[in-house]
């Protein structure tokens, strides 16, 4: 407290009072006085993560307001979006004040109050997610990326492998679009502390081309004839029809396609295949196969019409 005034009372004359000296006193006085409670600054801190909020007989008490010896003060920490709160903090010691991490009071000197808050924490896992109709098994692993919350960090790249397949970037949800790319920087995908966030592969099938070539025999002595349109667009793990050979050749039969000029048949006519590539935007070559008809020569018995004789002989 501080030091008030001094009053003294009684009949006039009786008593000489000035300078908080009493004297020549001739009869009965009263001496009477009052203190002033001494006021003391609090500042209150709010930090990164957490608000602190402060109430004074139920009423808001603002930073930079006073106290007395006789108040007590309310405090409450609230973490921010993201955060985890933790203590507050009042400056001074047990002799400035009384503070039992919620009520301060005693307070006899100015005092500042300041609190903390943790970054949340949380851990993004990658699904290889193998599309229904994938023919193959997705190869790989991925390790979780530790992310806290406010700090951004790329996305791991991508180790998972599925053939006929390209990677396209990460979706939500098991049968999502994409949402983030491969080593996309991202931030704050939960405010959960030690949430996990589950990402998932998106798959896209390859597509590829079929091209028809003609391949003439080294025997042949006319040329092929005719055009063969390419297959265009295949997709992997999806079945497709080899066109119907327009070629034709002169004394030749089409017998099927090769992989290589020249070589073997590999496949037949309008045959149904998939999978004749794993990459993305190839070029399947395939050459005709052609092999010589072969024909009969028959010899006929002609007996003149003058002879008397028969044909002898076979």
């Amino acid at each position: 407290y501080s030091t008030g005034v001094l009053s003294v009372i009684g009949a006039q004359g009786t008593y000489t009072f000035e300078d908080n000296i009493l004297s020549n006193v001739s009869g009965n006085v009263e001496i009477t006085g009052e203190v002033i409670a001494a006021q003391y600054t609090i500042t209150i801190e709010n930090g990164t993560g957490y608000t602190i909020t402060a109430t004074l007989n139920d009423a808001p008490f603002i930073s930079g307001s006073t106290l007395t010896i006789a108040d007590t003060l309310k405090l409450t920490i609230t973490a921010s979006t993201g955060y985890t709160a933790g203590n507050i903090t009042v400056s001074g010691t047990d002799a400035d004040r009384t503070f039992d991490g919620a009520n301060l009071s005693k307070v006899n000197t100015n005092l500042t109050i300041t609190g903390e808050a943790t970054a949340n924490t949380y851990n993004i896992v990658y699904n290889s997610n193998k599309p229904t109709n994938a023919s193959g098994e997705v190869t790989g692993n991925m390790s979780a990326t530790n992310m806290t919350y406010n700090t951004p960090a790329n996305l791991s790249d991508n180790a998972f492998m599925l053939t006929g397949y390209t990677f396209n970037g990460w979706a939500t949800s098991e049968s999502g679009v994409v949402a983030y790319s491969n080593e996309e920087e991202v931030n704050n995908l939960t405010t959960t502390n030690n949430d996990t966030i589950n990402l998932y592969a998106v798959w896209t099938p390859i597509t590829y081309k079929v091209e028809y070539h003609k391949v003439k025999p080294a025997l042949a002595s006319t040329e092929i004839s005719g055009e063969t349109l390419a297959n265009e667009g295949v997709v992997y793990d999806q079945e497709f029809t080899l066109r119907a050979c327009n070629f034709s050749l002169s004394g030749y039969k089409f017998v099927g396609w090769s992989l290589t000029e020249n070589g073997e048949i590999a496949y037949t006519d309008e045959q149904t295949l998939s999978n004749l590539t794993a990459t993305n935007d190839d070029i399947v070559e395939l050459y005709s196969v052609f092999t010589p008809i072969t024909y009969a020569i028959k010899f006929n018995i002609q007996k003149p019409t003058s002879a008397t004789d028969e044909v002898q002989g076979t």
